[in-house]
């Protein structure tokens, strides 16, 4: 499983590569547009997708979703507007398209990872939510980096 969770991330982040990191003639912009936030702002669209598929598919976790998305919702609104930035910076009008792509992508590798072993999906979906449950709201960030099931290091400059 944990190989096909790789494989699948790596497709996916291949397919968003070809837009985060456009050719060398676009390297000039993406330099303008990379913020530092970015690679934190993946990990936690990552975690709040991974989150979002459990509460539709993991016992007793619709709760604990609704309580994730109320105690960090300045993070995940701050969150959205570094994401935000970012594509209108690189797409312009279109930044609307790449980004809803980029979060179905994202979301797709969750409900994968889902159905390739429900069982291991929702135990770890609930050591998350116990992580995030246990912390104050400025450790969300680390907490997502940790639990990352991207790697969005491909992101940096």
């Amino acid at each position: 499983m944990k190989y096909r969770k790789f494989l699948l991330g790596t497709i996916i982040i291949f397919g968003f590569l070809s837009f985060i990191a456009p050719a060398k003639a676009d390297s000039a912009k993406r330099e303008k547009c990379y913020n530092s936030s970015l690679e934190e702002a993946v990990h936690m669209r990552a975690i709040q997708s991974r989150l979002m598929v459990a509460a539709l598919s993991c016992e007793g976790a619709k709760a604990r979703y609704n309580s994730f998305a109320i105690k960090f919702k300045t993070h995940l609104a701050d969150n959205g507007k570094v994401l935000n930035s970012y594509f209108k910076c690189m797409a312009g009008k279109k930044s609307r398209h790449h980004m809803d792509k980029m979060i179905t992508s994202i979301a797709n590798i969750a409900a994968n990872m889902n159905s390739d072993d429900h069982e291991s999906f929702c135990e770890e979906a609930d050591e998350i939510f116990t992580a995030l449950e246990d912390i104050d709201t400025e450790e969300f960030g680390e907490v997502c980096s940790k639990h990352a099931f991207l790697n969005a290091s491909i992101l940096q400059k």
